[in-house]
């Protein structure tokens, strides 16, 4: 700023002069006014812009939110979805397993019985075939006891 150079009067400055001059200060005051005005409505307009394109950026972030969230929640749908076929499937084995497990413990208890009577019949069979063959070498003997005493007797002499 320059220093004022007023004219004088009879009582003080010139009413002309500091008129002038005041003027002249709010006409600079009014260029830089105007210059600061427009800067700031430059900066008001790049300012708007980029809030308009992060808005954007924003909107499309939260569409992508929105998509993950989605697909993920169908994910955790799917997860458990699956997740209870396995179970029910993993019943269906089971039971599958214990009726086959059932059944395979029916035919070896009718193989135990089998066994059993078998091994019963097997061993009153050996009781019979041994009191018969007890039996037939007592005759035998008593037959030989009847026949051989004269036959060594004989063989004595």
């Amino acid at each position: 700023m320059e220093k004022p150079t007023l004219k004088s009067a009879f009582f003080g400055y010139s009413k002309t002069s500091v008129c002038e001059y005041i003027a002249r200060i709010s006409e600079e005051f009014s260029k830089k006014l105007m210059e600061v005005n427009a800067d700031h409505k430059k900066e008001r307009e790049e300012l708007n812009a980029r809030i308009a394109t992060l808005e954007q950026e924003l909107a499309e972030y939260r569409r992508a939110h929105a998509n993950i969230s989605a697909t993920l929640l169908e994910a955790q749908e799917h997860a458990e979805e699956l997740k209870t076929q396995a179970e029910a499937e993993n019943q269906r084995l089971r039971a599958e397993n214990a009726e086959r497990n059932a059944a395979q413990q029916k035919r070896m208890e009718a193989y135990k019985a089998e066994v059993n009577e078998l091994r019963i019949g097997l061993s009153l069979f050996a009781e019979e075939t041994d009191l018969k063959l007890q039996t037939h070498l007592n005759k035998m003997e008593e037959i030989r006891s009847k026949y051989a005493p004269e036959e060594e007797g004989e063989e004595d002499l």
